[in-house]
């Protein structure tokens, strides 16, 4: 269970799985607060939401690079086609999109939720 997750046991079992499961280089990863999953956003513009306690590929997304969680109920994503996309995780669906005037690099949510930034 989570009581004997380690950084250990995520070294090797888990991220090694991520690192195989991207055609691409991995440029961002996230943890839900709740420690329920791991988000990893590759190159190959896809995020992969990850089960820690099982250890399985949740869901992915296509079209989205760099990743902030928000809430445990959403991910929030940037890449180079200038938009800001919130995916619901429990929905396994894009819900909301900002476009932006130009290529986003990072993203970042406030500890509220309440506001998005991104550079």
């Amino acid at each position: 269970g989570q009581d004997n997750w380690n950084m250990e046991y995520c070294r090797q079992d888990t991220f090694s799985s991520i690192r195989r499961s991207h055609s691409g280089s991995i440029a961002a990863v996230a943890v839900t607060s709740d420690s329920k999953y791991i988000i990893s956003g590759s190159w190959d513009k896809t995020i992969g939401i990850w089960n820690i306690e099982d250890k399985t590929l949740f869901h992915r997304f296509k079209e989205a690079i760099y990743i902030q969680t928000s809430d445990n109920k959403y991910i929030i994503s940037g890449s180079f086609d200038w938009a800001i996309k919130v995916w619901s995780i429990a929905e396994k669906k894009l819900v909301l999109q900002f476009q932006e005037q130009g290529d986003i690099s990072s993203v970042a949510v406030t500890s509220d939720s309440k506001y998005i930034l991104s550079g």
